[in-house]
């Protein structure tokens, strides 16, 4: 994302770029960057963060009018922030104020989100706290997860960065202030530490799953899983077997089937497969013998996670 705005800079008509700057930490990452970089013949910096002295010497130097913070880490500071006269105006993944922290993608389709939005705003000294200077709102898909979500927010950020780069080329940012719900994740906060409370419908347990898949990529929020005495296993995906009966009486959290690398369960409205399962090491799970290891078997009922 950072590569497609600086791009859409460097061929603006009427700004200049004079340097892009990104985190040593993200070097995987950063292979687009470096493009952009060579291609464009624009200065590059990495930096460990951009509140040390070594990055605001290099801000400095250069005395920006504006910047453009794209999936920073890093909370901005005042020294940063007081340097460009226009300001910082950051991108943010998700609604404002409803969604401010992070992993916003994950919450909103555990919280089973039917619309869903992304922004760019000013930075102020309370994390996503700035008057919003663009929005762009979409429906969720049903059977949306976070990799997907994030990469919807990708999409719908560069789009609206040509017109936001334009309407600051003229003077004509109209910011305006955040109203509605306010709602701060933090990195502490998590939905139960990721364990599935299979008194749950499968609505809610799928949200969970997809609001926490991040394959192929790290997850770097926490896993969806189950506990079985002392031992945990990751689930990577969870999928709908048969609807509970009106009368059916049965105990959520019961294996009512082993097959090949997958656990069929009772949940509350339904029997649910878990599937895509791995140890805490990250192994995968990939066959009933592997599973039965875990102390796994027909008629057993999983730890509730729900308490």
């Amino acid at each position: 994302m950072a590569a497609q705005c600086a791009k859409v800079i460097a061929e603006h008509r009427s700004l200049a770029l004079p340097l892009v700057m990104h985190h040593q930490s993200g070097h995987q990452w950063s292979s687009q960057v470096q493009k952009f970089s060579k291609d464009y013949g624009v200065p590059r910096r990495t930096v460990t963060n951009v509140n040390d002295p070594d990055a605001l010497d290099m801000v400095k130097s250069i005395n920006p009018d504006v910047i453009f913070s794209v999936n920073n880490w890093d909370v901005i500071r005042s020294e940063l922030r007081s340097i460009p006269p226009d300001g910082i105006i950051n991108f943010h993944n998700g609604p404002l104020p409803r969604y401010r922290g992070v992993n916003a993608p994950s919450w909103a389709i555990i919280n089973r989100e039917r619309d869903y939005s992304v922004a760019w705003h000013f930075v102020e000294e309370t994390i996503d706290t700035g008057d919003i200077v663009a929005t762009k709102t979409f429906t969720l898909s049903p059977e949306e997860t976070a990799v997907s979500l994030m990469f919807r927010c990708i999409e719908a950020g560069v789009e609206l960065f040509p017109s936001l780069l334009d309407r600051y080329a003229a003077g004509h940012l109209d910011p305006r202030p955040q109203t509605g719900t306010v709602h701060y994740y933090s990195a502490k906060d998590s939905p139960n530490q990721g364990y599935l409370d299979l008194n749950q419908t499968f609505e809610q347990l799928s949200a969970l799953v997809r609001g926490l898949s991040f394959r192929p990529f790290e997850n770097q929020f926490t896993y969806p899983k189950i506990r079985i005495a002392n031992r945990t296993l990751l689930v990577s995906s969870i999928a709908r077997v048969r609807n509970r009966e009106e009368s059916e009486r049965w105990t959520c959290g019961e294996v009512r089937q082993i097959v090949d690398g997958s656990i069929v369960v009772c949940a509350a409205d339904c029997e649910v497969r878990l599937s895509g399962l791995m140890d805490e090491d990250l192994v995968d799970i990939s066959d009933a013998d592997a599973i039965r290891s875990f102390g796994v078997q027909v008629g057993l009922v999983l730890d509730n996670q729900g308490q």
